[in-house]
């Protein structure tokens, strides 16, 4: 089960990774203007590679080497992000909506 926990995290850090790139890229193509419409993308990619890392925090906490401070930092990082990228989501859906 801890095998699957650890395989699982880091499959969604590594697409995480995947992902910066890409966002790289588009970033590049984008106008500087036009960023905000990127950014919430970008803040959902970064909570699915804290939940990866959190959750790998707490599988070291089970075999009794991790530490519990580390833990939870990252897994309030992963739910920080989250509404962040809900938020902004919501406001760029009002702008438009006004526009």
């Amino acid at each position: 089960m801890k095998a699957l926990i650890i395989f699982i995290s880091l499959l969604l850090v590594i697409l995480f990774l995947i992902k910066a790139v890409v966002l790289f890229f588009r970033y590049r193509r984008t106008p500087k203007d036009e960023w905000g419409k990127l950014h919430p993308e970008f803040y959902k990619w970064m909570a699915v590679a804290f939940l990866g890392m959190g959750l790998m925090e707490l599988v070291d906490l089970s075999e009794g080497d991790g530490s519990v401070f580390s833990a939870v930092i990252k897994l309030l990082l992963f739910a920080t992000l989250l509404f962040e990228s809900r938020r902004r989501r919501r406001l760029l859906e009002k702008d438009r909506e006004s526009l």
